[in-house]
């Protein structure tokens, strides 16, 4: 008792409040649902409502070309149908990858990539109720927790269902039973509100979505019958219940909430809810969708991957109100074509999608695609500076490069940032140089987890004594200082200049980085402006394709043993081996320029002299 009333005094009344809330939140959370959902209180559609849904041609948004747009070619081609085929012939799947075996037992109850148990397996009546799961289990176990979900939100059952259309009478059947085959195995080992896959809304949303786009092209199909069918509306009728009682709200709310309000509002439409109702839910998620996506176009967690996630949890949303006569449609559709425009622009900087942040590869059901379809005619500006989200993108003749700033407010989540203040990635002739090093993985490896998204793994500047920031920082939360402070742009004939600071976080200093690029050079000036003594350093991470070789005078950059450019500097540098993620689960050696360590250096120019060979 004394250590809880020594630790409220140190962080005082309001900080213990917004501790203690989110634990009482889910301790009220399982009592309320325990009493309500019992093991003899499982919630099962109502007969009248399965009568009346079957009597009625089911409301759906994948009809529409925009989400059809969506549905990537591959996935009807006809390699691509065969070599799904045999995975279900061999209760095999792809997760991350990487092969998983369907007919594992434990496969529910684990992460199947690492074949780490998240818990000791036992009976399904007697797994633990309700939301209990921590990180710090799965850490224990060495399993990454977002690996099972990965497998457990049905989106290599979207895929299947997806090639049904293209195939023969009896291969329709396989696949139909193989799918039927796979829910029934979940529910065995997932009753309703027991096992990690009721942990959170999110995880119960996107498979809602992914189940009910299933059951669509089943209905269309005529594959299924009533029992059949009963499955799937009492399936999804749990899922609605849960929704209805586990709104994932917080002070700074993020993706999870947007999926529990999409999600919730799909459901609604499947099980024929009044128009008024609808539009109710998709006035609540529009207004938290403008909490969440900044004026500028981004989502406020900083993050590109995420920002990928909301794009698409937007266009279900602005399909969803298309539907009804929400006084919200006009400007559902304005802001989601304000998200696709910023991505479009990240794809024309740099060739590809750039990852910034954590760089997870959620998706609802087929993820956003289009955007690697670009327009040759649309013109691409010089410089695109997106003040709220904290980023400058440029495309200057053979050069693209971005630039990430320190604009901060402390209304935003930090789960999801990387210690990426005034970091850069660079590309020449559409080969990338410079790269974002991703964020790997989540739980399963928390040293990991930490590197990737830390100071040591980013191409920005830091002293030695930030490093001890972050060494005790929680997975999901991120200290950051409160920055509004724009950089300074100016876009001249002959060269672009940026000038951008940050805060120190190990006292009131600040650092100061000068970004110049010229048809043929890019220099990069850095300082350190502080009272007290601090050691600069710098990293450089490069892509996995580029080659190091010294020279007297400096370093010769080269791509498949083309060279690209120069590097020299006024510090000493040396490479070392280092990783990088191009997506999440996935990690590629690649090599890292760093500063040598030195007592004392608080000034470096860099210059990255282009050759074109």
């Amino acid at each position: 008792m004394l250590h809880y009333i020594k630790r409220i005094r140190q962080l005082g009344f309001k900080k213990s409040l917004l501790r203690i809330t989110p634990f009482l939140k889910n301790r009220w959370f399982k009592i309320s649902n325990k009493i309500r959902f019992s093991w003899n209180k499982v919630p099962y559609c109502p007969e009248k409502q399965i009568l009346r849904i079957l009597e009625q041609h089911p409301r759906t948004i994948f009809k529409s070309a925009l989400f059809q747009q969506q549905v990537p070619e591959t996935w009807k081609q006809k390699s691509e149908v065969e070599k799904q085929l045999q995975h279900i012939r061999n209760k095999t799947t792809i997760i991350f990858n990487k092969k998983i075996d369907l007919n594992d037992q434990n496969i529910w109850i684990k992460d199947p990539i690492h074949n780490k148990l998240l818990w000791t397996p036992c009976n399904p009546k007697e797994l633990p109720f309700g939301p209990h799961f921590s990180y710090e289990e799965a850490q224990k176990n060495g399993a990454d927790i977002r690996i099972a979900w990965e497998l457990g939100r049905f989106q290599y059952i979207s895929k299947l269902v997806t090639m049904i259309p293209h195939l023969k009478t009896d291969e329709k059947k396989e696949v139909k039973e193989f799918i039927l085959q796979q829910i029934t195995f979940w529910q065995e080992q997932n009753p309703f509100m027991h096992g990690p896959h009721w942990y959170n809304g999110m995880e119960v949303g996107i498979r809602a979505i992914n189940v009910i786009y299933t059951y669509n092209i089943l209905h269309e199909q005529n594959l299924i019958n009533i029992d059949e069918k009963k499955l799937f509306f009492n399936l999804l009728y749990q899922h609605k219940q849960y929704l209805k009682t586990s709104w994932e709200t917080s002070p700074t709310p993020n993706n999870h909430y947007l999926t529990d309000l999409v999600a919730y509002t799909h459901l609604l439409l499947f099980f024929n809810a009044p128009n008024k109702s609808l539009e109710k839910w998709i006035a609540v998620a529009d207004q938290a969708f403008n909490q969440q996506m900044l004026p500028d176009g981004w989502s406020y967690e900083g993050s590109t991957a995420y920002h990928h996630l909301d794009t698409e949890l937007l266009l279900h949303l602005h399909l969803l109100a298309s539907m009804t006569q929400s006084k919200q449609k006009a400007k559902i559709h304005t802001l989601y074509k304000t998200a696709v425009n910023v991505l479009e622009r990240l794809y024309d900087t740099l060739g590809k999608k750039s990852s910034i942040g954590d760089n997870d590869s959620g998706k609802i059901i087929t993820g956003i695609s289009f955007f690697n379809k670009k327009n040759p005619h649309k013109p691409i500006e010089r410089v695109s500076h997106f003040p709220l989200m904290g980023l400058t993108c440029i495309t200057k003749d053979t050069i693209a490069t971005t630039m990430r700033h320190s604009f901060f407010e402390n209304s935003r989540p930090t789960g999801h940032y990387h210690r990426d203040d005034l970091s850069i990635t660079l590309s020449l002739n559409n080969q990338p140089l410079f790269v974002d090093p991703g964020s790997y993985l989540y739980t399963g490896n928390p040293q990991e987890r930490q590197y990737f998204r830390s100071w040591k793994a980013h191409n920005g500047l830091f002293c030695t004594d930030e490093l001890t920031q972050d060494k005790e920082t929680p997975l999901f939360e991120l200290y950051k200082k409160d920055w509004k402070q724009q950089p300074v742009v100016i876009d001249e004939s002959d060269q672009i200049k940026i000038i951008s600071q940050r805060p120190l976080y190990c006292n009131n200093g600040t650092i100061i980085r000068t970004l110049i690029i010229r048809q043929t050079e890019i220099i990069i000036k850095d300082i350190i402006e502080s009272n007290e003594e601090h050691d600069l350093k710098i990293n450089f991470t490069c892509d996995p394709d580029i080659m190091l070789e010294s020279l007297s005078d400096g370093l010769l950059i080269k791509n498949n043993e083309k060279t690209v450019g120069l590097f020299s500097s006024s510090a000493d540098f040396e490479i070392q081996d280092r990783s990088m993620s191009t997506e999440f689960g996935t990690k590629i050696p690649t090599l890292q320029l760093c500063v040598r360590p030195t007592k004392s250096m608080h000034e470096i120019t860099t210059v990255i002299e282009i050759i074109n060979s």
